[in-house]
């Protein structure tokens, strides 16, 4: 059953808000002030927003930023308001809506079909100027922006959203590589450093703007959430529209309680509104991964994560820290049906053999109410479309996506394209790609002095080489450090076995007991002799991959401190059971000490007792 999320282990608090009253179908329901409408309905238990039109079928949030028509209801007599993007007010009438509804007499020839006002008369004529022009606030289009108005451009950054940042905003794990790519550092706060340093250099940010057309010269045609339109011209454009989840369809696909990945985090952890009790995650790539553990970290319960290839698809640090849960991650799997009359009960999964197909007799119900899609992305080209822009089709990068050179340049000269509208990929490298695209566009136009245009984009190239590289590439497994009981000094464990570009272990560490070297590709070495124990790079690791074991404060036992992002922090002498990789209880365990976060957002660290025998096994700890 959906709820609010009250307390977490990351955002802290749930902050205050003014309620207000709302009413579906004439029920007044409590809301917090400026909350979108689905989000508060979903809090209050209401998971039917829509009905299909011939079969009466029920339809509840799927995409959670506007993208579909399954949350579309009447609010305050206006038909097809998309109301996972549409804020609460005091007072306001919804009402379930039956297939497209109808709007009141005279009203539909001042609006479009789903509700944004068509420009008429002087406001569709009015003209607006940019230098450079940037659609899309996600992190390729922040960076984009910056670095055009680093090289003097006067530069219009336009989103849909009435918050910068894009999915940065919802991503409230600590990502990946290196300083030069915020590496320890949690999506959310880039965006907001992303947004400050935007506003520092007097970027013209429009939002919440609709861009809902492109035409040659480029010209934008945009219009406001107040209903005031305009066209855009700007000397060059930088698309960075990003892109949407894909779905996959089965029996009872479309009832509520099915939706994206991406919609579970947005509710999640930007709403603070937990969108089920107990899900199955379907899809094991870094999305689905990271989102099942944000779910367990919100109060959830993940019933299972099912994955169609023969091996996970995302790395295995995100990957084990869902197993040290205790959840299943089922690969050659897949589901076949979701349970529920009006909303999801269940689902059915089954095995599949070497060809794909269903093996007979694998079939088995599983008790859930949210069943998270997490089974890839689709780059958003409709503008890129309408440009008319050289197309060309790359499954590597996402599918049909528009063609562009090194410098991000499309095949219209004006407009440059990046991030996931050229290649889905990580956020690490769309700020790069934007930084290329924001620095190519305002050179064209004779801004930035070639030498430091050339560096940026040079260096912005090398550092997404090293991104992009295969992290199951080099040397094999390297042979994990064991803690042997002998010494006196902690030993660091580093259970990371692929080549992903990170380094804040090595920056963390002040005795260079853990190096990476400057290839941040490059697997961690320790050296146990040098390491005093201080437990920096257990709260320091982005993967929470590192552990560090060390003699116990009784004869026979051993501690090993554990990095913690759950609720509630245990107490020094809590008893408990200490827990291996998959999440099983191995041996009694106490709590020694405890560690609290630093400042808010920052990774706790428990310290285990257990039996030193078992000191090489324990990775957890049940209450």
């Amino acid at each position: 059953m959906p709820r609010r999320i009250t307390s977490h282990p990351v955002l802290g608090k749930l902050p205050q808000a003014e309620l207000v009253t709302i009413y579906l179908d004439g029920e007044p329901l409590a809301a917090r002030e400026g909350e979108p409408i689905a989000a508060a309905l979903l809090a209050a238990g209401r998971r039917v927003l829509r009905r299909s039109e011939k079969l009466n079928e029920p339809r509840g949030v799927f995409c959670a930023i506007g993208r579909c028509t399954d949350c579309a209801m009447t609010v305050d007599g206006r038909p097809n308001v998309r109301t996972c993007v549409t804020p609460v007010r005091d007072g306001m009438r919804i009402e379930t809506q039956r297939g497209l509804g109808s709007f009141p007499a005279g009203v539909a020839s001042a609006a479009s079909p789903m509700g944004a006002v068509v420009p008429t008369g002087e406001a569709a004529r009015a003209t607006q100027r940019a230098e450079v022009a940037v659609v899309g606030a996600g992190p390729a289009g922040l960076c984009a922006a910056i670095e055009a108005a680093k090289a003097g451009a006067q530069v219009m950054l336009l989103d849909e959203n009435d918050r910068p940042g894009g999915q940065l905003v919802k991503q409230i794990h600590r990502f990946f590589g290196t300083s030069d790519h915020h590496a320890g550092v949690r999506g959310y706060e880039i965006g907001q450093r992303l947004l400050d340093e935007v506003r520092v250099l007097g970027v013209d940010v429009r939002l919440p703007t609709v861009v809902w057309g492109a035409f040659p010269g480029p010209v934008l045609g945009c219009a406001t959430a107040e209903g005031e339109s305009h066209a855009l011209t700007a000397e060059r454009l930088i698309l960075a529209t990003g892109a949407s989840e894909l779905a996959v369809a089965f029996p009872g696909w479309t009832l509520p309680g099915v939706m994206g990945a991406g919609a579970a985090q947005t509710l999640m952890n930007l709403h603070r509104v937990l969108p089920g009790e107990r899900v199955l995650m379907v899809g094991s790539g870094n999305v689905g991964l990271i989102v099942a553990f944000q779910l367990l970290q919100a109060g959830a319960r993940i019933a299972a994560v099912v994955e169609v290839a023969p091996q996970v698809g995302g790395w295995e640090v995100h990957a084990d820290r869902v197993r040290r849960a205790g959840v299943p991650i089922l690969t050659q799997h897949t589901v076949i049906e979701a349970l529920g009359k009006d909303h999801v009960t269940g689902a059915v999964i089954g095995q599949l053999d070497e060809g794909g197909e269903l093996r007979p007799g694998s079939e088995r119900r599983l008790r859930a109410d949210l069943i998270c899609l997490a089974v890839g992305l689709r780059p958003q080209t409709q503008l890129a479309g309408m440009l008319d822009l050289e197309m060309t089709h790359d499954p590597r990068r996402g599918g049909r996506v528009p063609a562009r050179d090194e410098r991000m340049r499309s095949s219209d000269e004006r407009v440059y394209v990046a991030g996931d509208l050229g290649a889905i990929s990580e956020a690490s490298i769309a700020m790069e790609e934007g930084r290329i695209a924001g620095r190519a566009a305002a050179a064209a136009l004779g801004y930035g002095e070639d030498g430091e245009t050339e560096r940026v984009i040079e260096e912005a190239g090398r550092r997404i080489e090293v991104l992009q590289g295969d992290v199951r590439g080099g040397e094999g497994r390297p042979r994990r450090i064991m803690f042997t009981g002998g010494a006196a000094r902690a030993t660091p464990v580093v259970e990371c076995y692929q080549r992903i570009p990170c380094d804040p272990c090595e920056a963390a560490c002040p005795t260079g007991a853990i190096r990476v070297g400057p290839d941040p590709t490059a697997l961690p070495t320790v050296e146990p002799a040098r390491c005093t124990g201080c437990l920096r790079c257990v709260w320091a690791c982005p993967g929470m991959a590192i552990f560090v074991v060390r003699p116990g404060p009784e004869p026979g036992e051993a501690t090993i401190a554990i990095p913690w992002e759950w609720l509630p922090l245990p107490k020094a002498g809590t008893m408990g059971r200490g827990c291996d990789r998959a999440g099983r209880s191995v041996c009694k365990a106490r709590v020694v000490r405890v560690l609290p976060p630093r400042e808010a957002g920052q990774t706790a660290v428990v310290e285990l007792a257990v039996n030193a025998r078992h000191a090489n096994r324990v990775r957890g700890f049940m209450m």
